[in-house]
């Protein structure tokens, strides 16, 4: 097994990639002001809470609430942990509505392939300067910087439609059975 997870903080954010060469299945919870969004590298099958992202999804889970996350072998994933308020505040100041109880029963959200595909190569490169000149991340100003650009990539997803026919409560049933079991 090989992993690599790679990351940087701004004031309101967690911002990582993370690679695995095998299959892993994690529990997570995020902080419970913020939210989570996973954007793989790829469409590989990545699994939900047993649900399977279809192609071209951007993960999503509110914070304060386990979930679980299942990938495949040769994953890549960026991870964003924002606080709401964060994205509340950047979105008002650009009149774009967040969709908070959609985003809060979602799994995923489908965006425009360009957008995703958009998003990964600049969080890639984000990523990049940022290993060739790891003292940016250092400077406060230079993480508020950062923190705007990573809410910039975020607004095609929080404004994206969800799938509505997901069954949002469905896991956490089957989970809460098979564990009194």
């Amino acid at each position: 097994f090989a992993g690599v997870l790679t990351e940087f903080w701004t004031p309101n954010a967690q911002v990582f990639l993370e690679r695995t060469s095998h299959a892993v299945r994690q529990t997570c919870c995020v902080w419970d002001d913020a939210i989570w969004f996973g954007v793989p590298t790829r469409h590989d099958g990545t699994r939900i809470d047993g649900r399977v992202a279809p192609e071209g999804a951007v993960l999503v889970h509110p914070g304060g609430a386990e979930f679980e996350l299942l990938t495949p072998s040769d994953h890549e994933i960026f991870g964003v942990v924002i606080k709401r308020h964060a994205i509340a505040q950047f979105c008002d100041l650009m009149g774009i509505r967040v969709g908070w109880p959609t985003l809060a029963q979602a799994a995923w959200v489908r965006v425009d392939s360009d957008a995703r595909r958009q998003s990964v190569s600049a969080l890639q490169r984000l990523f990049s300067e940022l290993a060739q000149e790891n003292s940016i991340a250092s400077h406060v100003a230079s993480r508020r910087a950062l923190e705007e650009a990573v809410l910039g990539l975020l607004v095609p997803f929080v404004e994206a439609p969800t799938d509505a026919s997901v069954d949002v409560g469905a896991f956490g049933r089957r989970r809460a059975v098979v564990e009194k079991i």
